[in-house]
């Protein structure tokens, strides 16, 4: 395990480092790194600061894009690549976003179009991009009182991982299933 803070891009070319001297390639990079803060959770459209808007664009959005970035390389080396970026159902635009938790659910609306973009340009290569909404899962961030484990959480996070090679690309998927971004 290498700490890395998504923010500080040399964390991110540590653990890209890392990851060459450990292993030599890269096959699946799982984007699971996020955040919701306090303000956020509270807040309403408007009367969130700008600055926890900033912070949780850029772990949520900046972070998964600069993983996917400097991990690309390393990716197209490999035999075929997965890329799976964690998101949520409250940034479904296909879904009536309700208010509240905004600089959240944007964060995640634009994780979703960073994939879907990915994927677009990478589908001639044999690496998939695909967003997962794994649940409301039992974490520091979801509470205690969410009901799925981890484990459960992380089911459709290994079936978008391993997917065979004419798998989906560009797609939002929710309990192994693809659903409307």
């Amino acid at each position: 395990a290498v700490a890395t803070d998504v923010t500080v891009p040399d964390d991110v070319a540590n653990l890209v480092d890392s990851t060459v001297d450990a292993f030599g390639r890269l096959d699946i990079l799982v984007n699971n790194a996020g955040m919701l803060s306090g303000k956020d959770r509270k807040s309403k459209f408007g009367t969130l600061p700008e600055d926890a808007f900033r912070k949780t664009m850029d772990v949520n959005l900046f972070g998964t894009y600069r993983i996917c970035q400097m991990f690309l390389s390393l990716l197209e080396k490999a035999p075929w690549g997965r890329i799976v970026n964690v998101t949520s159902a409250m940034g479904n635009l296909s879904d009536a976003m309700t208010g509240g938790y905004s600089a959240y659910r944007i964060s995640k609306a634009a994780v979703n179009a960073l994939t879907a973009n990915l994927a677009a340009e990478l589908k001639s290569k044999k690496i998939l991009v695909n967003c997962v909404h794994p649940g409301w899962v039992r974490t520091r961030m979801g509470t205690m009182v969410a009901p799925l484990s981890p484990k459960k959480g992380a089911d459709s996070i290994i079936y978008a991982a391993t997917l065979p090679d004419d798998g989906p690309t560009g797609k939002y998927i929710v309990k192994r299933q693809i659903q409307p971004f």
